[in-house]
This record gives structure tokens, C-alpha cells and sequence, in this order.
């Protein structure tokens, strides 16, 4: 069972960003997708931007690839907070 952090709700330009901790690759199910969308379409409303929206998510192993998993545009994995960033040292 995932363990989902509200950092939604903490918006940086024009995007939404969700943490999610689990022992394997998150699945997005149809419900949950529809929840995402929901709130895509708050923030529009609230913001009254017709600038576009994209929702990050922050996964411990990532999104397993289903029918549902193109609402998320970008995710960063732990390995991704923990990987050497080239030319510092």
C-alpha cells in the first residue's frame, strides 16, 4: 500500500507535484487518474490559467505503464535524488 504525501497542494509555476513512497512501481488506476485530472482541473479553475499544466511525480521506484499512466508527464525516482550530477563534484 502507497503512501501518498500531499505536495499536490504546494504549486511552483504552472505545475503540480505528488510524493508517493511504496516498495515497488506505483499503478495508476482509473480512479486515481480521474483524482489527478480533478485536481489538474481545480487548480485551472482557482488559478484561472490558460497556461499549461503538468503533474510530476515523486516515486520511490516509479510508474508502472498502464493505460492511465499518461496523466503524469514527468516523474523523478529516488535514484534520480541520488545520482551524481555532472560537473560538480
Amino acid at each position: 500500500m502507497p503512501i501518498v504525501f500531499p505536495f499536490w497542494q504546494k504549486k511552483v509555476g504552472f505545475g503540480s507535484s505528488i510524493a508517493i513512497f511504496s516498495l515497488e512501481p506505483f499503478t495508476i488506476t482509473e480512479d486515481y487518474a480521474k483524482r489527478l485530472n480533478a485536481r489538474k482541473e481545480t487548480f485551472r479553475a482557482v488559478t484561472r490559467t490558460r497556461k499549461s499544466l503538468h503533474t510530476t511525480l515523486i516515486t520511490t521506484y516509479g510508474v508502472k505503464r498502464n493505460k492511465h499512466s499518461q496523466v503524469v508527464q514527468k516523474e523523478v525516482v529516488l535514484d534520480d535524488l541520488f545520482n551524481d550530477i555532472p560537473g560538480i563534484k
